[in-house]
């Protein structure tokens, strides 16, 4: 598989942070928090293209949870098509969204008190952040009265954590409590006591911390990046979809390429 570009442009919306092939990006919502070695859980799938195929066509998407205290940015949408090796075995991470205090399933960060970043959606050759091919990035979580940001954008606030680049994390945001600065696949955790958390992506977004100026009103955490495949695509997810992934397989004779299937988790975990 060949790295494409990663980006920044994302989406909003109320809550926490947003998770993001169609590949999205999440928002802030409660699904598992970690991913771990065998078995792999719930939203992290092995999948093997089948017969010859020899492209993978992705779409993921996700949505944001509401609040009192702010609104959770919106993911990204990615579709792009990948090559791969014919019985070679992918893994499939769907995005969690974030939800109160705790950031969404792949990459989301944590807040003390607010919402947490939505987790990134991604295909990957092993279980390492290095062998990512497409990622799709999720929302900041909200900051006290302050607004996560979409993917690719920072918070709300004088205090807002800043959004994730194509090679840096996003910095923290805030100069009383500053939140942790975003790094490689992870947001960054929301400053104390009251900062959102950075949101998932193939750089995570910095977490959202106080300000001088603005006390009361500590700062949403910053969207993620996303890494788009050549040729790809990136919009804001869809308002209220679920976190999601959809896999378009085609094989080839020559110049030939006919699709042999579909596959999508909507309903339930994505199965062979």
């Amino acid at each position: 598989m060949s790295r494409g570009r990663s980006t920044a442009s994302i989406a909003r919306r109320a809550g926490t942070g947003l998770a993001g092939c169609a590949l999205a990006g999440a928002a802030a919502v409660v699904l598992p928090g970690a991913a771990g070695a065998a078995p792999l859980p719930d939203n992290c799938i092995e999948y093997t293209p089948p017969f010859a195929a020899t492209t993978v066509s992705c779409t993921f998407d996700s949505t944001g949870a509401d609040s009192e205290y702010g609104a959770g940015g919106m993911g990204a949408q990615v579709t792009g098509a990948l090559t791969v090796t014919p019985n070679t075995d992918l893994l499939v991470y769907v995005g969690g969204n974030g939800s109160d205090k705790t950031g969404g399933f792949n990459g989301g960060g944590d807040s003390d008190d607010m919402g947490g970043g939505g987790g990134a959606s991604d295909i990957r050759l092993d279980e390492s952040l290095s062998s990512r091919s497409i990622v799709a990035a999720g929302g900041g979580g909200h900051g006290r009265y302050r607004a996560g940001g979409d993917a690719g954008q920072p918070g709300g606030g004088a205090g807002a954590g800043q959004p994730g680049t194509d090679s840096v994390g996003g910095v923290g945001g805030g100069d009383l409590e500053v939140g942790a600065d975003g790094v490689f696949g992870l947001g960054g955790h929301g400053g104390y006591y009251n900062g959102g958390g950075g949101a998932g992506g193939y750089y995570g977004g910095g977490g959202g911390g106080s300000f001088n100026t603005e006390k009361d009103y500590d700062g949403g955490g910053g969207g993620g990046s996303s890494l788009v495949p050549e040729g790809g695509s990136e919009s804001l997810a869809v308002e209220g979809q679920t976190p999601h992934v959809v896999i378009n397989y085609t094989y080839c004779t020559g110049s030939l390429c006919m699709l042999a299937g579909s596959l999508s988790n909507f309903g339930g975990p994505l199965c062979n």
